[in-house]
């Protein structure tokens, strides 16, 4: 639920350069609920009041930041806002894995290149080693891993990542 007007109108002014125009914790701290809240339910409008109000983009809630809940959802408008606020690309979950790893595993496209293009890293692993790569072949987004294996060597074509993925598939059967 947004907080009523009152609440922004509490909170000291945004002046660029006035470190001293802090938030209270208090503040923060609803800020921080606010950003959340916003980037679950893919409410742009509401992401921007608490940003533009000094919510903290690198907030945690259960261990996520409000890039990895705009990315676990699919909403590359708030990604891409929140990126351009500062947020940390390559923030990590509790698991160890990036905003870039869960829109991969759930075949968020728009998002994922997006992400790429701030900076997110698709060699990054997390707890279990997996890359988003791994992660898009795995849930069957084979169109999100061709686009970060293009992303690492962007002169293979298309018919190359498929032979690079062949490859892996049978080595790795033939261990098993």
């Amino acid at each position: 639920m947004p907080v009523p007007d009152d609440f922004y109108d509490s909170l000291p002014k945004f002046q660029l350069g006035d470190a001293a125009a802090k938030p209270t914790p208090a503040q923060q701290q609803q800020l921080a609920w606010e950003l959340i809240e916003a980037t679950t339910s893919g409410n742009l409008p509401q992401l921007l009041k608490a940003v533009r109000h000094r919510a903290d983009v690198d907030c945690r809630y259960k261990g996520c930041t409000p890039l990895y809940y705009a990315a676990k959802n699919g909403f590359t408008p708030l990604v891409r806002c929140l990126l351009s606020y500062g947020a940390r690309v390559e923030a990590r979950n509790l698991k160890r894995r990036t905003a870039l790893m869960i829109a991969a595993s759930r075949g968020y496209l728009d998002t994922v290149l997006v992400l790429l293009q701030y900076g997110a890293k698709p060699a990054t692993t997390d707890q279990s080693e997996e890359t988003a790569r791994h992660m898009a072949l795995r849930n069957g987004h084979p169109n999100v891993a061709d686009a970060l294996q293009l992303h690492v060597h962007p002169n293979m074509t298309r018919a190359k990542c498929i032979d690079v993925q062949l490859q892996k598939v049978l080595h790795r059967q033939s261990y098993a």
